[in-house]
């Protein structure tokens, strides 16, 4: 599960809703975690008394398009100096206006000295349903509210944030994107690398969707790099020293176009379709798999075409197909 980090909200308001008492002073202090507060101090806060709806929206959550939202956390700082405060509603919004969900108050009391309260969490949906856009979107914060329990109350937030918690999404890079020294990189929807785009040291790359590289991808280095739907490699891509190279699927299966290179490579799986065009070369390959989806091997290696250099070749074959049988590692032609 990926998260976005804490995000401080971009726009902070107050609205007067029936019932309200008194409105925040500074509020747009709690959009940053500075040490200055929105407050109230006013004499006439006394026990009962509610504040304005504070509205702190417009996060910049950032969460990858086509995700899976899991859960969301709110953390605010706040205490309180005379009086005694509480908290009173702790709500999310979607359009920015209406509550949505629970409301995850339960009147706590303020503390005396600064302290964080967490509400939600990385499981905790708050009752609804998440998109990526509604997350995403300027509109989404946290509405809030607190009410004064004693005379004279004086209540002070310094700050409210938001995580949100998310599965998959597609990973893009665009451009000369570098990624080094990586545990783990895992695209749920789509994995898509363009440009001079490297992924070097790589523990996995895993895309569950489809795995697209194109015009000079390297990834060297990697553990291994697994695709469940689809592989396509365009332009002189190279994924060298790669511990595996897997793609399940029933359309498409790996397909590498170009002057692609497979080099150092431990295993290339594909249990539907291996397609190679162009002046493709395979060479010192620890095995080369490729099962269709009915037992009818479909491996097609066009236009020049090399592979040289395996250790065994155990399912390499046709079935009423185009390809020469062959296990020993030598040039495999159309027949």
């Amino acid at each position: 599960m990926a998260d976005t980090g804490v995000k401080y909200p971009a726009t902070v308001s107050t609205v007067l809703e029936a019932g309200d008492d008194n409105d925040w002073t500074t509020p747009a202090e709690v959009a940053s975690d500075n040490g200055v507060y929105g407050n109230i101090t006013a004499a006439s806060f006394d026990a009962n008394d509610l504040s304005y709806l504070l509205k702190a929206t417009n996060p910049s959550m950032g969460v990858p398009a086509g995700a899976t939202i899991n859960g969301i956390l709110v953390e605010i700082e706040r205490h309180y100096a005379a009086g005694t405060v509480a908290d009173y509603d702790v709500c999310l919004t979607k359009d920015g206006s209406a509550r949505v969900g629970d409301d995850k108050s339960t009147g706590a009391a303020f503390p005396a000295a600064d302290a964080i309260t967490s509400f939600g969490g990385a499981t905790d949906l708050w009752g609804t349903t998440w998109t990526a856009d509604e997350v995403n979107a300027t509109t989404f914060g946290v509405l809030y509210k607190m009410q004064a329990t004693g005379a004279n109350a004086d209540g002070f937030v310094d700050f409210i944030r938001i995580t949100v918690y998310y599965t998959g999404g597609a990973v893009t890079h665009y451009g000369a994107a570098t990624l080094s020294g990586i545990g783990a990189l895992a695209g749920v929807g789509a994995l898509i690398l363009t440009g001079l785009a490297s992924l070097s040291g790589s523990g996995a790359v895993s895309a569950i969707g489809y795995a697209t590289y194109a015009a000079k991808a390297t990834l060297p280095g990697i553990g291994s790099v697994a695709a469940i739907g689809q592989r396509i490699v365009t332009g002189a891509a190279t994924l060298a020293g790669v511990g595996a190279v897997a793609c399940i699927g029933t359309v498409g299966g790996a397909i590498r176009y170009g002057a692609t290179t497979l080099s150092g490579i431990g295993s290339v799986v594909a249990k539907a379709v291996a397609t190679f065009i162009g002046k493709a070369t395979l060479s010192g390959l620890g095995s080369m798999v490729v099962i269709g989806d009915i037992g009818v091997v479909d491996i097609r290696y066009c236009k020049g075409a090399q592979i040289t250099n395996y250790t065994t070749m155990p399912q390499i074959l046709s079935v009423g197909d185009k390809l020469v049988p062959h296990y020993t590692g030598q040039l495999i032609e159309k027949r």
